[in-house]
């Protein structure tokens, strides 16, 4: 979604709307809500896209770009996965998100599936029973525990 803000004030717009007002996009116009519940004004997209000299479009930072590379943007969902290998659904991502301490991801399979890869699950006793009921020599477990302790 496209944001402008206006420049100075333009022409066939209500004299009462200031400079650096940000209107935003919707599907034929861009909307300026003086109150997200009462006031709105409306001014065509083909105006406010075609006179550079009173509309500049508003490029957005993303806030942090999530483990899975999906950059997140004020007001995107993303998920959280903490020290207890959780997901945690953050609704809307705020100028605060991205700050603690763990893994973000766009989406709760994405961070399952890190979950999955990440999070300790066997003990030491579990991967030896399980490999002796292979073909696996018995030195290559004491090798593969002497690579995991490093």
């Amino acid at each position: 979604m496209k944001k402008y803000r206006l420049k100075k004030w333009y022409p066939g717009i209500r004299k009462d709307i200031k400079e650096d007002t940000i209107f935003e996009e919707r599907k034929y116009d861009y909307i300026m809500y003086a109150d997200k519940k009462i006031s709105a004004y409306c001014a065509p997209k083909d105006e406010v896209e075609n006179n550079p000299e009173f509309w500049e479009e508003v490029v957005e930072k993303a806030l942090f770009t999530t483990h899975d590379g999906v950059d997140i943007y004020e007001g995107d969902q993303y998920y959280y996965v903490n020290h207890t290998y959780n997901p945690i659904l953050n609704s809307y991502a705020s100028k605060k998100s991205g700050n603690n301490k763990g893994k973000y991801f766009s989406t709760k399979e994405k961070a399952e599936e890190w979950i999955d890869k990440n999070k300790p699950q066997y003990s030491k006793n579990d991967i030896v029973n399980a490999l002796e009921k292979t073909s696996v020599p018995y030195n290559w477990i004491n090798n593969l525990f002497k690579e995991l302790e490093k």
